[in-house]
């Protein structure tokens, strides 16, 4: 059995088509809605989702968390409002849930539109495993627990979706430039920082951030091998939370995005999925 497992709010726009993409593959949709104030509570019952409700906790993690504790399925497939499943991507993702070693599989997303990368890896289909667990407040991920697990558990294997299986148009520029979604992705990357010091991710994703806002060189500070400009180090070493300049480091193929932290680190990488606000995507 497989579940769909969404955290949404205010999503009435969109989320007709993510669901109607999964709509025949997943066994269930289970939603959860942290306060919605259009249609997306209607506009989800009537594609056949159940919706649960939960005030906003004031981060990603735990919000998926509790959005894990209503799925009932043997594996997870969680997306967000502006992503859709591509049909190509259902048998090969079918034959790979049917091997009982693996643990995660990683899929391929299609960042339609963005400014940098055009694609990135997410692990977002994985079993429904009660070591499994969202962690970090900027791009909330499974990876650190599904590490720890391997760890525990050598059997388990990941393996990578060989076809792109999401499409996604969150990183679109005019919608990082719309509203306030820059700052609020400014402000949970820097919270990641002022809680993890010296995260790569974090810091490559704030870097991308800058680059996409022209502001090259305070960008390039934070990517591998390069120091800002002696202004830009001295405004840094006062700022909250700042990082040594390097990046997320990129998987080997069959490794999986849950083994990233142990990867080395380089490689480009566009900023995150949108952190706007309480329910949205989180990447």
């Amino acid at each position: 059995m497989l579940s769909l497992s969404m955290i949404v709010r205010d999503e009435a726009e969109r989320l007709e088509r993510c669901l109607s993409s999964v709509a025949e593959f997943v066994d269930e949709m289970v939603l959860l809605d942290t306060g919605s104030t259009d249609d997306t509570v209607a506009i989800a019952e009537r594609c056949g989702a159940v919706v649960h409700h939960l005030s906003w906790p004031g981060d990603f993690a735990p919000a998926r968390n509790a959005a894990l504790t209503h799925v009932r399925g043997d594996w997870v497939l969680v997306l967000d409002a502006d992503e859709v499943l591509t049909e190509q991507a259902r048998e090969p993702l079918r034959q790979l849930m049917a091997d009982p070693d693996l643990l995660l599989i990683n899929l391929l997303r299609h960042e339609l539109g963005a400014a940098q990368a055009p694609y990135s890896n997410v692990s977002r289909l994985f079993r429904r495993h009660p070591a499994i667990s969202w962690s970090r407040r900027y791009h909330a991920m499974v990876d650190d627990s599904v590490a720890a697990e391997l760890a525990r558990e050598p059997r388990w294997r990941i393996a990578d979706c060989p076809v792109p299986a999401l499409l996604h148009d969150g990183y679109r520029p005019e919608l990082l430039a719309s509203g306030h979604k820059a700052q609020r992705l400014r402000a949970a990357m820097e919270a990641e920082l002022a809680e993890r010091p010296g995260d790569a991710y974090a810091a490559a994703k704030l870097g991308a951030l800058e680059i996409s806002e022209g502001r090259r060189e305070r960008g390039l500070g934070q990517l591998p091998g390069r120091r800002p400009p002696r202004a830009l180090r001295t405004a840094a070493a006062s700022g909250p939370g700042r990082s040594q300049p390097h990046s997320r480091g990129a998987v080997p193929p069959g490794a999986g995005a849950a083994a990233a932290a142990a990867a080395d680190p380089g490689g480009p990488a566009q900023p995150g999925g949108p952190a706007d606000g309480a329910g949205r995507s989180s990447g």
